[in-house]
């Protein structure tokens, strides 16, 4: 039983080196203003998309 539980978190801690050494290298979380700029690109590009579906469109 603990040598099945060493396995098991060997091989997560392994899973996770692994990850964290093939991440993208300029990854990092946002800061507060860049999430917001994200957001508000995001629901720009929505609007964008969702005016070309709006109702009563003549073409």
């Amino acid at each position: 039983m603990s040598i099945g539980l060493f396995f098991v978190i060997f091989f997560a801690l392994l899973l996770g080196a692994v990850v964290w050494i093939l991440r993208h290298p300029n990854s990092r979380p946002l800061t507060g203003e860049e999430w917001s700029d994200y957001h508000e690109r995001r629901r720009k590009d929505e609007d964008d998309y969702w005016f070309f579906f709006r109702p009563g469109r003549d073409d």
